[in-house]
């Protein structure tokens, strides 16, 4: 419990990761594919847009790791539209039969 409180995420490391390179480039990846430009990534630009989306879903939901590492596509498929925002049932987790589907909101934009 120690350990867990000395690595508390800070609204300032939260900053620093917005403002990182990587995360400055994946932004641009995605705002070009918005912009219609279906440019091929290459493997270290769909890792880096990969990692910068799971990296915010976690910060925005404070899932643990397995969460999202269960999700599937159909989960995401099956999102219901709730005031803008969608929320994803994650069946496939190790406490779903006592505490049922995990939920991830992964707000709308525009």
């Amino acid at each position: 419990m120690d350990r867990d409180l000395q690595n508390l995420i800070t609204s300032d490391d939260i900053k620093k990761f917005n403002r990182s390179q990587p995360a400055l480039h994946a932004v641009k990846l995605l705002g070009n594919a918005v912009a219609g430009q279906n440019v091929p990534l290459s493997k270290e630009e769909y890792t880096t847009v990969r990692n910068y989306l799971l990296s915010e879903i976690i910060l925005h939901n404070a899932n643990r790791p397995g969460v999202l590492a269960n999700m599937q596509v159909k989960d995401i498929r099956d999102a219901q539209m709730i005031k803008d925002h969608y929320v994803v049932s994650v069946s496939d987790r190790k406490t779903s039969s006592v505490h049922g589907p995990a939920k991830v909101v992964i707000q709308k934009t525009g």
